[in-house]
């Protein structure tokens, strides 16, 4: 049985003021500094990835907590150093919540969706019986 009930995904963003040669420095200690960061807050099995311009990642945590959501956007923010921004996106493995900020230097603005009381009935039209299926 699976322990953690949230996934969270993070995409930042460098801005084109970075130099190539400085981005590779500060995606580096900002890697170090954020794995040490997540785990003390609970994070579990994170993964970095870098496309170049921007740096993304995702860990589990153990619960879909609207605080404890809230708490590590700002965490993350208040590491992000000038020149940076993002977005962070959380979800509860039953797919009933979800919590999504932008993130910028020292500030995360957002709000937690409780996305199970949305009805669906409306935002997909009816399909044609006789439509081919993808």
């Amino acid at each position: 049985m699976a322990r953690n009930d949230c996934r969270v995904y993070v995409a930042l963003q460098y801005s084109q003021e970075i130099s190539y040669h400085e981005l590779h420095e500060v995606e580096q200690e900002l890697i170090v500094v954020l794995q040490d960061t997540l785990i003390a807050c609970g994070a579990v099995h994170l993964d970095f990835w870098g496309y170049g311009d921007s740096l993304q990642f995702d860990f589990s945590m153990e619960r879909f907590e609207k605080e404890a959501l809230k708490e590590m956007a700002q965490e993350i923010a208040g590491l992000l150093p000038a020149d940076v921004s993002g977005r962070l996106v959380g979800v509860d493995k039953a797919l009933r919540r979800l919590g999504v900020f932008n993130l910028t230097p020292g500030e995360a603005r957002g709000s937690i969706l409780n996305i199970a009381d949305i009805p669906l009935d409306g935002l997909f039209p009816p399909r044609s019986p006789h439509a081919r299926p993808n």
